[in-house]
């Protein structure tokens, strides 16, 4: 099973804020990034494990902190 290191989660949550800014609601989000994991190879067959979503989820909530 594929895995992402926590440096690769915060590189793609940043990839998605700079693209796509920091106001999407969590399916909004959710949806570019099952994008972005199809082109990753490995992703693109397996589901990614909620707790994996949730955790890049929490990760772009944490950047609209002041």
């Amino acid at each position: 099973m594929q895995t992402l290191s926590l440096e690769q989660e915060n590189t793609l949550v940043q990839a998605i804020a700079e693209d796509s800014g920091l106001n999407l609601d969590y399916y909004g989000f959710l949806e570019i990034l099952l994008g972005m994991f199809e082109d990753i190879p490995g992703f693109e067959i397996d589901k990614p494990k909620v707790s994996l979503l949730n955790e890049m989820w929490r990760i772009y909530e944490g950047l609209k902190l002041p």
